[in-house]
C-alpha cells in the first residue's frame, strides 16, 4: 500500500517516522508538508509531534480545515484539543504497531477515489459531483479505479488483474465490460471518456464534449 507521509517539523529521523517505516505492508513516500494536496487520491498521513510549536499548530489547523477522506492525522494525545472540531480521521499516539496498522488499513479500504467530476466510493457507487450516481459491478469498479489512479492502464493488466485471464488469451470479455462501463459513464457526464490507443492501452480523459464535436 502506497502512503505519502509528511511531518510538520520535517524530521524524517524522528521516532514516530521510524515507527511507520518498519511496517512492511506500507510503501512510504515522505513529502514536504507544504506539498500536501487535499485533492489527492493517495492516502496521506500527516504527523505532528510537538505541542508547543506555533508554526506547526498553524499548519495543522489549515490542513484540518479540509475535509479530505484520504488524510490521516497522527497526533500525540497532547494535541487532542486542536482536533476536536474536524471530521478527518485522527489517530493518537502512543499506539502499538498492530493497532496502528489495522486503523490505517481500515481507513484505506473506506477511501473514495476522485477523477474530474466523479467520485468512486468503496461500495462501487460512482457519483457525479456528489449528485447523481450509478452502481458499478465489481469488475467495472476495479477497472475505473485503476484508470482514476493511473490515467493510463495496459489492457493486458486489466485482463490479468481484473478478469483473471492470461494476457495471451483471446477474449471479448474486456471489450464487453468496457462497452458497459462507457455507457454508464455517459449517463452521468459526457466529459469523461475512456479511450484506447494504438499501444493496447486504455486512457481516461476529461474533455469538453462541445469542443470535441465542433473540432
Amino acid at each position: 500500500m502506497r502512503i505519502d507521509v509528511a511531518i510538520t517539523n520535517d524530521n524524517q529521523e524522528s521516532e514516530i517516522c521510524r515507527f511507520i517505516s518498519v511496517i512492511n505492508k506500507f510503501n512510504i513516500f515522505f513529502k514536504q508538508i507544504e506539498n500536501i494536496d487535499h485533492k489527492t487520491n493517495e492516502l496521506t498521513i500527516i504527523i505532528a509531534n510537538k505541542k508547543d510549536d506555533e508554526k506547526q499548530i498553524k499548519s495543522l489547523k489549515k490542513l484540518l480545515a479540509y475535509e479530505c477522506a484520504n488524510f490521516i492525522f497522527l497526533f500525540p494525545f497532547s494535541l487532542k484539543s486542536i482536533s476536536n472540531t474536524t471530521s478527518n480521521k485522527i489517530i493518537y499516539f502512543p499506539i502499538n504497531i498492530i493497532d496502528f496498522e489495522k486503523e490505517v488499513s481500515k481507513h484505506a479500504n473506506n477511501m473514495s477515489i476522485k477523477f474530474g467530476c466523479f467520485i468512486l466510493t468503496n461500495k462501487n457507487l460512482l457519483f457525479e459531483n456528489n449528485n447523481r450516481h450509478i452502481y458499478l459491478t465489481e469488475p467495472e469498479a476495479h477497472i475505473i479505479k485503476l484508470l482514476f489512479l493511473n490515467k493510463l492502464v495496459k489492457k493486458d493488466q486489466i485482463k490479468t488483474e481484473v478478469l483473471k485471464l492470461r494476457a495471451t488469451v483471446e477474449s471479448k470479455s474486456l471489450e464487453t465490460h468496457l462497452y458497459r462501463l462507457r455507457k454508464k459513464l455517459s449517463t452521468l457526464s459526457p466529459n469523461v471518456l475512456i479511450r484506447s490507443d494504438d499501444k493496447n492501452n486504455l486512457i481516461i480523459v476529461e474533455t469538453n464534449w462541445i469542443e470535441d464535436w465542433r473540432g
